[in-house]
């Protein structure tokens, strides 16, 4: 696939201005540095889709590349992982918790556990049994609503900040998009999580147990 993204790329002449030379900078270097093909079963690959939205903004609207070479450069986008983008390693195991009665979390969380080929994280529900012994009484109640990630040195993320500590740990497209989302400022970034939040029970039906369905390797790692 990128050697004939390659050929697409560099199809048609005057490749000497920016908006056709960064299509065919994309693909090229996909052949030169090392990559690994998508984790099995991680469909959709939601990294990839949104790099490749943004992408496309840039590159067709700024600056103005043409269609052919911008498709060839997203397919490269769309079928390889970098793994010279390395995953961030804060010690393993991490532990992930999210909402257990959000059919729209649990997507998330299934796309977690099959990205996470190193198996870094361990997954359970808010207000289980593994958060009660982790938040016991009154500090649960000091949690904010949304996901939450314990590290291994004790250390507590939520909403936001832990998103992007999860994606960066994944490492590969996932740890680009949180280099991105890291530029936004907090108050922007919570503002958008938050809106998402309050609708997110509404973005799909409401599961039948606090654990998605996963093939036995992957539902091991989940507790309750």
């Amino acid at each position: 696939m990128p050697g004939v993204a390659l050929v697409v790329a560099l199809a048609f002449p005057g490749a000497e201005s920016l908006g056709r030379l960064v299509p065919a900078l994309v693909v090229g270097l996909s052949l030169l540095l090392p990559t690994r093909p998508p984790a099995a079963g991680s469909s959709p690959r939601i990294a990839f889709v949104l790099l490749a939205a943004g992408a496309f903004l840039v590159l067709v609207l700024l600056l103005r590349a043409p269609a052919a070479d911008t498709i060839a450069a997203l397919g490269v986008l769309v079928v390889v992982d970098p793994v010279f983008v390395r995953a961030r390693r804060d010690g393993t195991p991490a532990r992930l918790f999210y909402d257990g009665e959000c059919g729209f979390c649990h997507g998330w969380v299934r796309l977690a556990a099959q990205e996470d080929a190193a198996g870094v994280f361990r997954f359970a529900p808010l207000f289980g049994a593994t958060f009660d012994e982790r938040f016991p009484g009154e500090r649960a109640k000091e949690v904010p609503e949304g996901i939450v990630l314990v590290l291994a040195d004790d250390s507590v993320l939520t909403r936001s900040d832990a998103a992007l500590r999860a994606a960066a740990m994944l490492g590969g497209w996932w740890r680009v998009l949180a280099w991105l989302g890291r530029v936004l400022p907090k108050p922007l970034r919570e503002l958008g999580y938050g809106a998402v939040a309050r609708v997110r029970r509404r973005l799909a039906p409401k599961p039948t147990g606090a654990c998605p369905m996963l093939p036995p390797e992957l539902a091991a790692r989940f507790d309750p």
